[in-house]
């Protein structure tokens, strides 16, 4: 990231600089939590996605044997 320096310069009474680099560091914390709370999200979602695998895997065992069963008397 490039940081521009504009000393002097008057931005609603405030310098640049310190108008920029307050603007920049809230930006940047407000993506930090944009990303923690995108991986809090995807680690969820693969434990829900595991589950319903385990889930799926076991009606479909089920499943099986009951066709089985009737299939065989």
């Amino acid at each position: 990231m490039r940081r521009k320096e504009f000393s002097g310069m008057q931005v609603a009474g405030k310098t640049w600089t310190v108008y920029w680099t307050t603007t920049t560091h809230k930006a940047v914390e407000k993506l930090d939590l944009a990303g923690e709370k995108l991986q809090e999200t995807n680690t969820e979602f693969e434990k829900a996605r595991a589950k319903t695998k385990k889930a799926q895997q076991a009606f479909e065992r089920v499943k099986q044997e009951r066709f089985d069963l009737y299939v065989l008397f």
